[in-house]
C-alpha cells in the first residue's frame, strides 16, 4: 500500500471552529507521549479520501506547511456532526515507532460459505478487532476466511482468527466474529375458522336483506 501523505495547517486556537467549518476546513490535534500538541486545519475532502484508504490502522504522514519533515500519526478519534454526520474533528496520535500502539484493524471476509449457499444469511458480530502492536506491525486490514462455515449454524470466533505476527488481539477469544444463521421468513397473517365462519355468516345475512328487500318491492 502506498504511502498516505495528508498536507495540513497550523492553526491558530483562537479560530473558531464553526468558521473553519464554513471553509470546508476540519480542526486538527495531534499528541503523543513526550510530544507537544499540535493544533492544525486541512481541507474536508482531502481528509475524507485519506481516512478512506488508512481508516485508524495505517499510518498517515502529515505534510505540515513550512516543515521539511512529515510526521507519521494514526487517526485516534473522528467526531461527527449528530444531525449532518460532517466531521466537525479529528484527533491524530503521534506514536513512538518503538512503542506499541493500540487501535482497531477491519476485518475482510474471504472465501465462500457453503452454507451461505444453501441459503443460510451469514451474520457478522465483528467488524474490526481491537489489537496491540509496533507501529511497523500494523496492517490495513485482517482476512477471515470462511469457507469452513459448511452448515447453518456453524461460526468462527476470535480465537480461530489468524492475525499476522507481532500483532496481539485484545477482544475475547470466545467472542464470536461471524456465524451462518437462518434465513427469515415472513410471517403471514393467521386466519382462523371462525373468523372465516363469521365472514361468511354476514355475507349471509347480507344477502338475505337484499332478497328480503327485493320481496318488498
Amino acid at each position: 500500500m502506498e504511502k498516505i501523505q495528508l498536507p495540513v495547517t497550523s492553526r491558530d486556537t483562537s479560530a473558531r471552529p464553526a468558521v473553519l467549518r464554513r471553509e470546508k476546513q476540519i480542526p486538527a490535534v495531534v499528541y503523543g507521549h513526550g510530544f507537544d500538541n499540535l493544533h492544525l486545519r486541512m481541507d474536508y475532502q482531502t481528509f475524507r479520501r485519506a481516512f478512506e484508504q488508512a481508516t485508524y490502522s495505517t499510518i498517515i504522514y502529515l505534510n505540515i506547511e513550512g516543515q521539511k519533515d512529515a510526521v507519521p500519526v494514526l487517526v485516534h478519534d473522528v467526531q461527527y456532526h449528530p444531525v449532518s454526520e460532517e466531521i466537525t474533528h479529528v484527533d491524530f496520535y503521534k506514536f513512538r515507532m518503538d512503542e506499541k500502539v493500540t487501535t482497531h484493524i477491519a476485518l475482510e471476509f474471504t472465501g465462500t460459505s457453503e452454507a451461505v449457499k444453501q441459503g443460510g444469511i451469514l451474520n457478522s458480530a465483528k467488524t474490526e478487532l481491537e489489537i496491540s502492536c509496533l507501529p511497523t506491525d500494523l496492517v490495513h486490514h485482517i482476512e477471515v476466511d470462511i469457507t469452513s462455515l459448511a452448515e447453518i449454524g456453524d461460526s468462527l470466533h476470535v480465537s480461530d482468527i489468524k492475525v499476522p505476527e507481532g500483532i496481539e488481539v485484545l477482544d475475547n477469544p470466545e467472542d464470536t466474529v461471524v456465524s451462518v444463521i437462518e434465513p427469515r421468513v415472513a410471517e403471514e397473517p393467521e386466519t382462523t375458522e371462525d373468523g372465516e365462519a363469521e365472514a361468511t355468516e354476514e355475507g349471509g345475512a347480507d344477502a338475505s336483506e337484499e332478497e328480503s328487500g327485493e320481496d318488498a318491492n
